[in-house]
């Protein structure tokens, strides 16, 4: 025997079921309810009549196949009872408003027509300039700015009171002869459904208002000159719901007097005493932010790069760490004698490279004068 489907009833109610149950919830909810409405055990002549519906609905639902067709004739009749659906085709009035939404409906579905979306907000710009030590190290920066916004009073609008639309009843669109199903765009509403009837006191009817936007910026370690932080939804507030856009800060980088910058690393000439040049020893980078020690190797020459890895600065993309190089300043203080100051003379003069260490009588008078 066939077993027939009644798109009238709700089988998933009868069985006190979701949509989504799983046969096993099924089959659980259909051995509850026999148990309480089988004729066996109940005599009561409307239960009887609610047990064969529920059996009916469990058969159905049961069956991959058949819940697949049922599913398929309730979302054909969107959602409305039958008897409804009946009384709105004998109404001529409300048939069309009927006919133009399912129209709308399936141009939207089919992509025809496209569902009304907010307009995204403009991107706004604003820059800062930082000190070359602010650029090595990273800061924060509060920026404050006019930006526009919908109006929070009419939502965007530009209204304070609206109507549904006399013409396409809120649908948006109109049935044609042409497209029966599908319709054309309202030329009353614009495809809204609603006509404007009194201006928003707050905006004068343009949907937006200024707002005064501050925010926190953190401008990451190791922004190099002409870089860009991009801070999202920071920008102008979108239409009517559509994404704000962004905040680009334009960063200015000044020149040190001192330090440059190559890439990602970092060089600055650092002064050495004599003593430390040549007898080899520890010297130190004085940074704004704080002090570098780094290993001086014997006879070093005017000039000469130390390279101190990972203490360039900070790739703000990559998080890769650039170097640091020190370029040696040797000087001869004042305060020595004549003697050790032509000694030193002398070092400098004939020191200028890696194949010129000092050797011999020379290096042991290096020693001698300035060991101590």
């Amino acid at each position: 025997m066939v077993q027939k489907i009644n798109p009238t009833s709700n089988y998933y109610e009868l069985l006190g079921v979701s949509v989504k149950a799983t046969t096993a919830e099924i089959k659980d909810a259909y051995r509850r309810l026999a148990l309480e409405l089988h004729p066996d055990v109940n005599a009561d002549p409307d239960d009887h009549e609610r047990f064969r519906l529920v059996a009916d609905a469990y058969r159905v639902l049961l069956d991959p196949q058949m819940r697949k067709k049922y599913d398929t004739m309730r979302l054909l009749s969107f959602g409305w009872p039958i008897t409804r659906l009946r009384d709105t085709v004998a109404n001529p009035v409300a048939f069309n408003q009927l006919m133009n939404k399912v129209g709308t409906m399936l141009a939207v579905a089919s992509g025809i027509v496209r569902k009304p979306v907010g307009e995204p907000g403009r991107d706004m710009t604003l820059g800062t300039t930082l000190s070359f030590w602010e650029s090595f190290q990273g800061v924060e920066r509060r920026f404050e700015y006019k930006r526009e916004i919908d109006c929070a009073d009419c939502k965007g609008s530009g209204f304070a009171k609206v109507a549904v639309c006399e013409i396409c009843h809120g649908a948006g669109r109109l049935r044609s002869d042409f497209m029966p199903m599908v319709g054309k765009r309202c030329p009353r509403c614009a495809a809204k459904g609603w006509i404007g009837v009194e201006n928003c006191a707050t905006c004068s009817g343009t949907g937006r208002v200024e707002d005064y936007h501050g925010v926190m910026v953190k401008i990451p370690a190791g922004v190099q000159h002409a870089g860009r932080v991009r801070l999202s939804k920071q920008g102008e507030g979108g239409r009517h719901g559509g994404k704000d856009g962004d905040l680009v800060i334009n960063v200015t980088v000044l020149l040190d007097g001192l330090a440059t910058r190559q890439g990602n690393d970092l060089i600055m000439p650092v002064d050495v005493d004599i003593r430390t040049a040549a007898l080899g020893g520890v010297a130190a980078a004085e940074f704004p932010h704080g002090r570098l020690k780094f290993r001086v190797p014997e006879a070093s020459w005017n000039h000469r790069r130390l390279r101190v890895p990972g203490r360039g600065f900070r790739d703000p993309k990559t998080g890769q760490t650039g170097d640091f190089f020190a370029v040696l300043s040797i000087a001869i203080p004042d305060a020595l004698p004549s003697d050790d100051r032509e000694l030193a003379r002398q070092y400098l003069h004939a020191v200028k490279g890696p194949e010129d260490a000092p050797a011999g009588l020379f290096r042991d008078e290096l020693v001698k004068r300035f060991a101590t």
